[in-house]
């Protein structure tokens, strides 16, 4: 799916599989459900959120618990995703 030109103001929007061009998100929730990744194409955004449902909040929930100290496997959640913990 293709939306163009559109402007999404303070409502969820589902991201899966959406091709976004030059559309504009002012205080909205992206929503990421585990499936196609979407793409953005010269779009802005004024004060976003990200949320996760399905499959993809399931990974994110998994990646939470294995990245705490009593999880006892943060280094591998560090090492998997370094671009995550990198020093900018």
């Amino acid at each position: 799916m293709r939306r163009e030109g559109e402007r999404f103001q303070q409502v969820r929007v589902d991201i899966d599989g959406v091709q976004f061009v030059n559309c504009t998100f002012d205080s909205c929730a992206l929503i990421y459900r585990g499936g196609p990744l979407p793409m953005f194409t010269n779009c802005t955004f004024s004060n976003p959120q990200f949320a996760f449902d399905d499959a993809a909040k399931r990974t994110v929930t998994l990646l939470r618990s294995m990245a705490t100290p009593a999880g006892g496997m943060q280094q591998i959640v560090r090492s998997t995703f370094p671009e995550l913990f990198a020093a900018r």
